[in-house]
């Protein structure tokens, strides 16, 4: 997992806000171009530490589904989705876009 150190900075909501003035400003200055919020090598940093949690957690899943009896139903969902630079957004609200409205979910009985 990402150190104190490596952690993004972020402020506001969830983040969400955080220097969204200054890109709309900038977008307005260079018509056509794409302000970057993070760096190219940031946002594949963030990326791959996100892929890191999810195999970290889904194996953690993985172990617990195995420690339960066979007739076990799971239900394994969440609440909402995230961004993760998605146009330039961060975070889970208060924005309606399609990755805050995909949510994970997952149903039936235990493998055997």
């Amino acid at each position: 997992m990402l150190k104190d150190s490596q952690l993004p900075r972020i402020s506001g909501l969830h983040g969400v806000f955080k220097g969204m003035d200054d890109v709309i400003a900038r977008s307005s200055e260079t018509p056509g171009a794409e302000p970057d919020f993070f760096s190219k090598a940031e946002m594949d940093d963030l990326h791959s530490q996100q892929v890191r949690c999810v195999e970290y957690v889904d194996n953690l899943i993985g172990e617990l589904i195995l420690k339960c009896p066979d007739n076990t139903y799971f239900i394994i969902t969440a609440d909402h989705g995230e961004l993760f630079g998605e146009d330039d957004y961060f975070g889970h609200g208060p924005i309606m876009h399609e990755k805050c409205l995909e949510v994970p979910y997952l149903e039936g009985f235990r493998p055997l």
